[in-house]
């Protein structure tokens, strides 16, 4: 699985006039040999959420739990799947599920926030789910910054938010889980 598109972004020059820049964002399936890459990703971009969503015990849980060997140690599971999306060929966000239905990580760092990386990669998740027979319900416990992109998905918030193991989430669906049996 490939996924190519090109975009332009325009921002801003020195001299003020408006460049635009044509990109490249590529979605491509994330393998064992991508683990450190994905770990660095996922400290960089959890970073700008560390105050509001994680406590001092909170963020070293989530540091233990996203080194180069828990990724590689997920990537021999049969039940996981992540894939990385790279703008120039440079890592720009990531998204990795459990079980076809469980959204584990979704990631995209600050300087590529707002171009549309976070639907491409949900977009290719999907595929990937109803390729394999699944794609009814998802869930996910999401950050405070992810929410409102979850929502857009059509994700739906149940309950209020929670905190387990110094990690603040809310717990949200997408579709029925009677429908994904």
């Amino acid at each position: 699985m490939r996924v190519a598109r090109v975009f332009s972004q325009r921002f801003m020059g020195s001299n003020q006039r408006k460049k635009t820049l044509k990109k490249v964002m590529q979605i491509r399936p994330a393998s064992i040999k991508d683990s450190k890459v994905l770990s660095n990703l996922i400290l960089a971009a959890a970073e700008s959420v560390r105050s509001s969503d994680f406590s001092s015990a909170g963020w070293a849980l989530l540091e233990k739990t996203n080194t180069v060997e828990a990724f590689e140690k997920r990537f021999h599971s049969t039940n996981y799947f992540a894939l990385l999306c790279e703008i120039d060929s440079e890592p720009a966000g990531y998204l990795a599920m459990f079980d076809y239905e469980k959204v584990d990580h979704m990631f995209v760092l600050p300087r590529f926030r707002g171009l549309g990386v976070c639907r491409k990669l949900w977009e290719q998740a999907v595929e990937v789910c109803e390729k394999n027979d699944r794609g009814s319900y998802y869930w996910v416990r999401s950050s405070t910054v992810a929410e409102p992109v979850y929502e857009a998905f059509g994700f739906r918030p149940r309950g209020e938010r929670d905190t387990s193991g110094g990690i603040s989430f809310r717990f949200m669906e997408l579709g029925s889980k009677s429908e994904s049996q």
